[in-house]
């Protein structure tokens, strides 16, 4: 073999799988930013998310496996020439063969390891190793939010009063502690895959073992990564009690995550809902200074945020808080409390879009759709503060169909047709902002929250790709290892629950086991 030219070879091919990554990238941006709405539109991104990325992604680990091998055969190559069969009696290799080795580390070893590392690092491949605790930061929460929201706690207190026709009602976020009432294991369990997972298994948790207005869930979920380091996530659902009711702002309810306790965060208050958070993780066994990961959506995102801008909690005698992914939730006052955490806040703010329809086979109909989430606008954007570089805010546009949101539309009408009314639907603050809502047959709506923005667009768009190669590998994807998945729920209220078991409003189903008494308390112990 002539290993020079072997190794010209083995570069060829590593140049040419980096340029068709990069091709590739710059195509899926392109596909993704066609202002283009519709079945056939949503039909194009689907191929494009489960055919041309898969395949690209298979070509691009093809030629990198090639050039891979033809790098080693041609340092086997310089190891078998400088050995030369010189060996002495079996006492292992001769001086000419360690020096032949150190020269083949020279001529090809290096590369190797760089080309190799390049190749994992770009497929999601490798073992990679969990960041680890970083240094202190000062100043995590902006006090101007923290102001605003007393004042809005206290204005709410007065409009309440009338409201709900109490002259002693008073806005109270929830800080007394709630009671442990059960640990269970979910069945049929795996390692979330993609982004789209992480939103449907917040939900899963949201209503496991009859969770609801009196009670509360956590789920918590323990791998092993290819390296063998141990990483946990937590998944905090979102605020469970109906506006309208008033123990959603007294304090009253068995759930805390209430709308008050919304408030409460936003002043800097350590409330419930963050409080049984930790009695969660120390009821699933996560032992302090674990790799973790949380995830939230709405409030359990902002208090997710709340809860890695504390010190105690994120860094030296806490957590490592590597990552917190939000959807919808206002988190822009908090900055992490260690300079290693990235928080990901993924929010639907792109929402005026353009749309054409045919009405009745007719005049055609044009105009603007608006389908803005406003929770994750609810922090003001940190009012004027500058954002942490650690935090990065995701605007997406919500992949709904223009029915879900406020329609601006403005009608034009074929020759010889009779003119159309234009119609204004009332805006559908759940399409915008809820997780996801299932259909009566149990499939997931594709029209509804953020589950079906994150099926069209993580494989497309670059900055849901940047998450997910934050995260592959360590916290789900390839090389991720299931060891627990555990549900724990917190009461604060006689109980007064649905049936164990039993499907809500969204077609939620309880897919989790409790354990017997015994199990109970040796988790619990």
């Amino acid at each position: 073999m002539d290993t020079a030219q072997v190794r010209g070879a083995a570069h060829a091919l590593d140049e040419l799988a980096g340029r068709l990554n990069t091709e590739a990238g710059h195509v899926k941006e392109e596909a993704g930013a066609v202002p283009w709405e519709g079945a056939d539109a949503e039909a194009f991104r689907a191929r494009m998310a489960g055919v041309f990325a898969p395949q690209v992604h298979a070509v691009i680990s093809q030629l990198f496996s090639l050039a891979h091998t033809l790098e080693s055969n041609a340092l086997e190559q310089d190891l078998a020439s400088s050995q030369g069969g010189a060996q002495v009696g079996g006492a292992g290799a001769s001086p000419l063969a360690l020096a032949g080795a150190a020269q083949a580390h020279m001529l090809g070893l290096g590369i190797l390891a760089a080309q190799g590392a390049r190749a994992r690092d770009l497929l999601g491949l490798t073992s990679r190793r969990v960041r680890g605790i970083g240094t202190e930061n000062t100043h995590t929460f902006n006090p101007t939010v923290g102001l605003t929201a007393l004042a809005a706690m206290k204005y709410l207190s007065s409009t309440g009063k009338t409201w709900f026709l109490n002259p002693h009602f008073e806005v109270t976020p929830t800080t007394r502690p709630s009671t442990l009432v059960g640990i269970s294991a979910y069945r049929d369990s795996h390692p979330p895959r993609e982004l789209a997972d992480l939103l449907e298994f917040t939900e899963e948790a949201r209503h496991a073992r009859g969770a609801g207005e009196n009670r509360e869930n956590y789920r918590v979920q323990h791998f092993r990564t290819a390296a063998g380091e141990e990483t946990y996530v937590l998944y905090m659902p979102p605020t469970q009690i109906a506006m309208e009711k008033e123990k959603a702002w007294d304090g009253t309810a068995g759930n805390s995550r209430d709308w008050a306790s919304n408030i409460g965060i936003m002043t800097g208050m350590e409330v419930t809902t963050m409080k049984n958070a930790r009695a969660a993780l120390e009821a699933a066994g996560v032992p302090k200074g674990a790799n973790l990961m949380l995830v939230g959506h709405s409030q359990g995102g902002l208090a997710a945020a709340s809860l890695a801008s504390r010190s105690d909690f994120n860094g030296q005698g806490g957590y490592n808080v590597t990552n917190v992914v939000t959807y919808g939730s206002p988190v822009d006052a908090f900055t992490p409390a260690q300079s290693n955490t990235k928080v990901f806040a993924i929010a639907h703010k792109q929402g005026l879009r353009t749309y054409a329809e045919n009405i009745l086979g007719g005049p055609s109909r044009s105009g603007i759709s608006f389908t803005v989430d406003p929770v994750p606008l609810l922090d003001l954007g940190g009012l004027g503060r500058p954002h942490s570089p650690q935090v990065t805010n995701i605007d997406l546009t919500p992949a709904t169909d223009h029915d879900a949101g406020l329609n601006t539309g403005v009608s034009f009408f074929q020759p010889g047709q009779a003119p159309v009314d234009v119609k204004l639907p009332g805006y559908d603050l759940g399409a915008a902002h809820d997780s996801l809502r299932r259909l009566p047959d149990g499939s997931i709506d594709p029209h509804y929250g953020y589950y079906p923005t994150l099926l069209a667009q993580q494989e497309l768009n670059p900055d849901l790709l940047e998450v997910k190669g934050d995260i592959d590998g360590l916290y789900m994807g390839e090389g991720v290892t299931l060891i627990d998945d555990t549900n724990v729920q917190f009461v604060r209220a006689p109980d007064n629950t649905s049936a164990d078991g039993a499907t809500h409003d969204d077609g939620g189903t309880d897919r989790s086991t409790p354990p017997s008494p015994e199990e109970f308390l040796d988790r619990w112990r």
